[in-house]
């Protein structure tokens, strides 16, 4: 059965929002401990930018993925 065609997303209509990533998220996906990503943090020179939750701190999807295009 043929599947039907659908229109293209119109150009007005934003972009999902990115997933907030945990620490231990971010770590296992880069296959390095939770510490590697706090260490530079705590010295203002984060791997990746942060976002400040109260006392969580999660990451975006999006840096992540950019992080690893980079590398």
């Amino acid at each position: 059965m043929k599947k039907p065609d659908l229109p293209p997303d119109p150009p007005d209509r934003p972009d999902p929002p990115d997933r907030l990533l945990t620490e231990p998220e971010v770590a296992r996906r880069l296959n390095c401990s939770a510490g590697w990503l706090r260490a530079p943090r705590s010295r203002d020179e984060p791997v990746l930018p942060v976002i400040r939750l109260g006392g969580l701190v999660r990451y975006r999807e999006s840096d992540l993925h950019r992080l690893i295009r980079a590398a």
